[in-house]
């Protein structure tokens, strides 16, 4: 379930740079833009759903002291695409690029941390 935590993880963080650029690119039309973001929001919503499963199933190789800003960081960046996903204009666009952002920051603390 672990592996899947992952993949699926470094799956989102491909979508999030797709949907950004999209977001960016596709002023002319928000509505599909919109879209897209919506559909980010709830796949991360199941990705955090999948990593308090796995932090109740599976003990920790290191402890939550050295783990404590992948959660962290990661719960930042749904409520990004949350925020993301209702917003309009540049601001979608600067919330799309910030979950991206927030995404791969929180990959690499979980990778350092585990290391």
């Amino acid at each position: 379930m672990a592996a899947l935590h992952v993949l699926y993880g470094q799956i989102l963080i491909g979508l999030s740079l797709l949907i950004a650029l999209l977001t960016a690119l596709l002023s002319r039309r928000p509505a599909l833009s919109r879209g897209l973001r919506q559909a980010l929001a709830g796949l991360l919503d199941l990705e955090i759903l999948i990593g308090v499963a796995l932090a109740f199933l599976i003990p920790l190789p290191v402890p939550w002291s050295r783990f404590f800003w992948h959660p962290l960081i990661m719960v930042a960046a749904v409520v990004a695409a949350h925020l993301a996903a209702r917003a309009q204009g540049s601001r979608a666009s600067w919330l799309s690029f910030s979950t991206l952002i927030l995404l791969v920051i929180g990959y690499q603390a979980a990778r350092l941390s585990l290391a």
